[in-house]
């Protein structure tokens, strides 16, 4: 798809259409200390980039007041969603743990559900 086909839609209706895109991610690190196969940073962004490039969407990750933020944006519109992981917390501002959730896919799949 292409974005001058994506410019009319909005950003939650392009966020639903990656995210039907977005495959199994490819678990190539290993967890010494559980003995658990993850995917590292490189691989979840090598899955979720593209897909998203695709649907007028781009990742960002600055870091304010020592804050990252995780946001997703509308390229044609400007819009986001972000979430923010502050540091030192295990719960983000709606009480959700994000040490389950502080990899760069599950902060998309948290931005784009809700």
């Amino acid at each position: 798809m292409q974005n001058d086909e994506l410019s009319h839609v909005g950003i939650y209706m392009k966020l639903h259409r990656a995210k039907m895109h977005i495959g199994k991610v490819v678990k190539n690190a290993t967890n010494p200390h559980f003995k658990k196969s993850y995917a590292d940073i490189n691989a979840l962004l090598e899955t979720v980039e593209p897909i998203l490039h695709e649907n007028g969407l781009i990742l960002l990750q600055p870091i304010h007041d020592n804050v990252l933020l995780t946001q997703i944006i509308d390229i044609d519109s400007g819009q986001k969603v972000e979430i923010a992981r502050y540091p030192g917390s295990t719960e983000d501002y709606f009480g959700n743990n994000i040490l389950q959730k502080s990899n760069i896919a599950s902060s998309f799949i948290i931005a784009s559900c809700g």
